[in-house]
């Protein structure tokens, strides 16, 4: 099992914090700790040349924090919203370091997508079928071969069952809270992850 790659696909950093602590931490990916929609995801997959999506004038200061950290956003997603990368008083430089950051973080994980290792993407979020299905093709494009599956966490209560694989690539599980509280922190970690293993283990 230690050759499944997972890739969060967000909606924040809770599911790379569960990534890390449920199986092993690795170098940070596109959308580990920034704010994203369904759309955005499939812009990125999208995109021809995500340098041009990231550069210095589409960066978008949004506000600043009374403890030193600048919100941004990335003008050209629809929704690409960061809180962890700028502090108050940030140069042009470090603007440039932004989105160079970003650059290799996106050829980073379509580096994996090219490679033969099994992948788990995980979106911790409600994804209409007509958005799974593209994101699926998106990622067929990129590697026809891969072996891989979009796992969409489903964090309401309008889930009849607890898994549902849906087709060869897209797995629907449910959070299975274990506090009332029904945060991502709450829900059931370890049951979601040997349940991704154990799917990805007949890919």
């Amino acid at each position: 099992m230690n050759s499944i790659q997972y890739i969060s696909i967000g909606p924040n950093c809770n599911v790379r914090d569960q990534i890390d602590k449920q199986r092993a931490k690795k170098a940070t990916l596109m959308f580990d700790y920034v704010l994203t929609n369904n759309q955005t995801i499939l812009e990125v997959f999208e995109s021809q040349k995500i340098e041009s999506i990231f550069t210095a004038k589409n960066v978008e200061i949004v506000k600043e924090e009374e403890n030193g950290m600048v919100h941004a956003r990335v003008r050209g997603l629809s929704n690409f919203y960061c809180i962890h990368d700028l502090h108050r008083g940030f140069s042009d430089s470090c603007i440039q370091s932004f989105c160079d950051k970003y650059i290799r973080r996106f050829h980073r994980m379509c580096e994996h997508i090219s490679s033969d290792t099994k992948i788990a993407f995980l979106r911790y979020d409600q994804m209409k079928d007509e958005e799974a299905e593209k994101f699926i093709a998106l990622v067929k494009e990129k590697n026809p071969i891969c072996k891989f599956m979009l796992v969409v966490i489903n964090a309401t209560e309008d889930i009849l069952s607890a898994e549902n694989q849906v087709n060869e690539n897209l797995l629907r599980i449910s959070a299975r809270y274990v506090a009332e509280t029904r945060t991502p922190a709450d829900a059931d970690w370890t049951y979601i992850f040997n349940s991704i293993d154990r799917h990805l283990q007949n890919l």
